[in-house]
């Protein structure tokens, strides 16, 4: 059997990785089991931080389909948010998308 919340590198749980990676099926199957949405890397990071940073729309919308309101406004150790993090990169896109989320 495989630990849902087990943490690996940069203590990335599964569902911290397959966002990171925009692994789509991946994230949808960790949430599935019953991830938590809401773990942190060592950089005090989200699933939602790390998939906005790689500009990761379908990750972010399927995340916030599953996750807490809160997770908008959760910030990492640097105090940024996801939004914040998808706008320093330029994914304008992906930020009107948690815009209107």
């Amino acid at each position: 059997s495989v630990d849902i919340e087990e943490k690996g590198g940069e203590d990335f749980t599964p569902l911290l990785k397959w966002a990171d990676e925009g692994y789509l099926l991946a994230v949808r199957l960790c949430l599935e089991a019953g991830a938590n949405s809401s773990a942190l890397s060592v950089q005090g990071q989200s699933a939602l931080h790390v998939a906005c940073m790689g500009n990761h729309a379908e990750c972010v919308i399927a995340l916030l389909s599953k996750a807490s309101p809160e997770l908008l406004e959760t910030k990492d150790k640097a105090g940024c948010s996801p939004a914040w993090r998808a706008a320093e990169k330029g994914h304008a896109a992906l930020l009107q998308v948690l815009v209107d989320a």
